[in-house]
């Protein structure tokens, strides 16, 4: 995969938007610093020059759902993250969690026209990171933090960029399979959660996650409702 990296970006998924029109199918690109990183809803990503990881992966004419390309990043994150002794779980839909605290976070974005067809995956990893800002300190951690060890950021980048490579490349053939892997590590499946339906917010307890990479749910009234998109809180976490 061709990489490109920066010192400074606004943000990695924002660089790759911007230049999508010029860019091959499976590269990556990478910053060290970004002045505007970005979360799910608008949400900030606060991103540690030399301490944490930001990098994006360019998908041109994705052959997948959006939905199952965040299940292939997840898996990956997992398996760099096993690959350093570091046990970690699947908060549904985008978030890689410890000990009930967030690691990572995953944006997906993509267009799908007439004009273009891109997708693009957005990964921030706190791999160094000995201090967090107050308002996180509770909801975060890192790398570090786990195992009292400083990292190369280049090395945890190779790793997870290898184990992208791989399953993207089982994906077609084997995605069933690893779609069982990904429920292994979900923190959801069969967990009460409150999440948004609607205008309201419900809560429900999570019966199974589809082959689609949506949710279904079965409510206080016994409902079965299914979703492929929001936000979910479970008890205890970091919500």
């Amino acid at each position: 995969m061709k990489h490109f990296h920066f010192d400074t970006l606004t943000s990695t998924n924002d660089y790759l938007k911007e230049h999508a029109h010029e860019l091959p199918d499976l590269c990556y690109v990478t910053a060290t610093n970004q002045t505007n990183g970005k979360g799910r809803n608008q949400r900030v990503w606060l991103n540690e020059p030399q301490s944490s990881l930001a990098l994006s992966i360019f998908i041109q004419h994705p052959k997948l759902e959006m939905n199952q390309y965040s299940i292939l990043i997840a898996l990956s994150i997992i398996e760099m993250l096993q690959k350093y002794h570091i046990k970690a779980m699947i908060k549904w839909p985008n978030d890689i969690v410890i000990d009930k605290k967030k690691i990572c976070g995953i944006l997906l974005e993509g267009r799908y026209d007439t004009y273009q067809n891109f997708l693009i995956i957005g990964v921030g990893i706190n791999i160094n990171n000995q201090n967090f800002a107050d308002a996180i300190s509770k909801k975060a951690t890192s790398m570090f933090l786990q195992t009292n060890t400083i990292y190369s950021l280049k090395e945890v980048e190779k790793n997870l960029i290898k184990y992208f490579k791989k399953n993207l490349k089982k994906s077609l053939q084997y995605f069933n399979n690893q779609m069982q892997t990904y429920k292994n590590y979900s923190c959801v499946l069969n967990q009460i959660i409150t999440f948004d339906y609607g205008n309201s917010k419900k809560t429900g307890q999570v019966k199974e996650i589809l082959d689609d990479g949506s949710l279904l749910i079965v409510d206080e009234e016994n409902h079965e409702i299914k979703i492929n998109y929001g936000e979910v809180t479970l008890q205890n976490l970091y919500d």
